[in-house]
């Protein structure tokens, strides 16, 4: 059998969808955490409150340890950071509150038409009356089948928007070959055209002082005839 470490221990799968509460060490989860337990898929989606050293999931802590795929609600812990005292040596958390904004600039001017938005919010909606009571709650199904119709109207918009991002990068695919085309057009010379303009002018100047010198010979040729 595997000799396991302290660090092989997971703290997973908690909630809390209470108040807590406490003077010192006050945590969502955990309240000093001392043994090296890394905390995965862990979820705070009540109140936590406390004088001294108090975060969202851990109140003290004094290990290296590691907070993934955990989610909080910051309505009703606004304010706190994550851990009270001390560091995780990673942490991957999410606020299931607060809003998703992202805006994608896909064309050259500053216009709402040349800006793309996209908000996305994710309510808890009855979540809490499920980790309370299980999925034996009456309403349980229907929790499920709201959240699963927000995914669904979510994974809409998205779809929608990556229509409209492939169309903005055509777009912007047909403007730059425009802008290449009209740059080698003033930069780049044709060379066999420049060389006949060359020759072109060469032989038009010639010409010119041919004729020059004729002119003034014509005048000393009339005083010879006299």
């Amino acid at each position: 059998m595997k000799n396991l470490r302290l660090a092989d221990i997971y703290m997973r799968a908690s909630w809390n969808s209470g108040a807590i509460c406490s003077s010192v060490a006050s945590g969502g989860i955990i309240g000093a955490e001392r043994w090296g337990h890394n905390m995965s898929n862990n979820y705070v989606a009540g109140s936590v409150q406390g004088t001294n050293n108090t975060g969202i999931f851990v109140g003290s802590l004094s290990s290296n340890i590691s907070l993934t795929n955990s989610y909080y609600d910051s309505s009703k812990v606004a304010g706190l950071p994550v851990c009270g005292l001390g560091n995780f040596k990673e942490c991957d958390v999410v606020d299931t509150f607060a809003f998703a904004n992202w805006d994608f600039q896909v064309g050259i001017n500053s216009t709402d038409s040349s800006i793309l938005n996209y908000t996305m919010h994710m309510e808890n909606l009855g979540l809490y009356d499920i980790l309370n009571s299980g999925l034996n709650s009456p309403n349980s199904l229907a929790v499920i089948d709201n959240f699963l119709s927000i995914i669904e109207n979510e994974q809409t918009k998205i779809g929608a928007i990556e229509n409209r991002l492939e169309s903005a990068l055509e777009q912007i695919g047909v403007a730059y070959d425009n802008l290449v085309s009209t740059r080698s057009t003033i930069l780049d010379a044709d060379i066999a055209e420049e060389s006949s303009a060359y020759i072109r002018n060469q032989i038009l100047q010639q010409a010119a002082m041919t004729l020059m010198a004729t002119a003034n010979q014509t005048p000393a040729i009339a005083l010879q005839l006299l």
